[in-house]
């Protein structure tokens, strides 16, 4: 599997960290990989749980994803793991690591 973010996939989420540069700066190199269908949902910091919580990540199922300067908890990632059709995440804080260690190669993460 590539390691590159894939423009023939034409994500159809993007779930991006609102309110930050960050993620606004990530949110719009990934606009160059999605289409006019894609659904583009702000998710503000301590809010993730929103995920779940409004029944959004129900959505997702069989569908491409990708994560912009925010991740999933572990358990959401779980669920996204089985349903989605394909996850990307985007992100650069060395804490994220920790919810993705069983799925990281760290030879190749930095």
């Amino acid at each position: 599997m590539s390691t590159r973010i894939s423009k023939t996939l034409n994500y159809d989420f993007v779930i991006y960290h609102d309110f930050c540069s960050d993620g606004t700066a990530c949110l719009w190199i990934i606009e160059d990989f999605c289409n006019s269908k894609t659904t583009y949902i702000p998710i503000g910091s301590g809010q993730i749980n929103r995920l779940t919580d409004e029944n959004i990540i129900e959505k997702f199922s069989g569908k491409n994803v990708i994560f912009a300067d925010i991740i999933p908890t572990k358990e959401q990632f779980n669920i996204l793991k089985k349903n989605c059709h394909f996850v990307t995440i985007i992100d650069h804080h060395l804490s994220s690591l920790n919810v993705f260690e069983d799925y990281v190669d760290q030879d190749y993460t930095s």
